[in-house]
């Protein structure tokens, strides 16, 4: 079952609020990550990229909450100290 910060999380990745591909440095980091890829997919094979492409996806996804929870309770916390 989904929780709210979850759920406002997707839902903002779904609408393309969070483009991620503005962090500096995005795209120079996806073309190394690229050519690392295509390294593993001769020496490896296939199944294993997609694998492990896989579980980064995953672990990139729940950091990416972790992050978004965090930045959504400092903001309520400095929003409650704001108001006293």
């Amino acid at each position: 079952m989904m929780d709210f910060l979850e759920e406002l999380f997707t839902y903002q990745l779904n609408q393309e609020n969070l483009d991620l591909t503005q962090v500096p440095g995005y795209h120079a980091r996806a073309v190394r990550l690229s050519r690392c890829y295509e390294q593993l997919h001769q020496i490896m094979g296939l199944d294993f990229v997609d694998r492990l492409s896989g579980l980064e996806g995953e672990q990139r996804y729940q950091e990416n909450l972790a992050c978004f929870r965090h930045g959504f309770r400092l903001a309520g916390q400095l929003f409650r100290e704001l108001r006293l």
